[in-house]
């Protein structure tokens, strides 16, 4: 069984939905519950994007000026997921 849950702060519908849209396609067809959490940093110019998944996963980084982009943060999360030991 598989699910991801996306919860956002700070950021529009439409960035929501695209990082959500990444983040799911990083996943693809692994199993286990995702959590996914995206907080905008307006000062910053910045969104802080957290990955929490099955085995105790736990990933997070900063995606600042032209890194706040859905394909920076899928490639991103998928390198994270596809290279740690703890997802199967």
């Amino acid at each position: 069984m598989r699910g991801v849950h996306v919860h956002s702060s700070g950021v529009s519908a439409d960035v929501r939905q695209s990082v959500a849209e990444a983040v799911i396609a990083a996943v693809g067809d692994r199993q286990g519950d995702w959590e996914v959490s995206i907080s905008d940093d307006p000062a910053n110019n910045a969104w802080d994007v957290e990955v929490l998944g099955p085995n105790q996963l736990y990933w997070s980084r900063r995606f600042s000026g032209e890194d706040r982009d859905s394909s920076v943060i899928s490639a991103a999360v998928n390198d994270a997921i596809t290279t740690n030991p703890k997802v199967a």
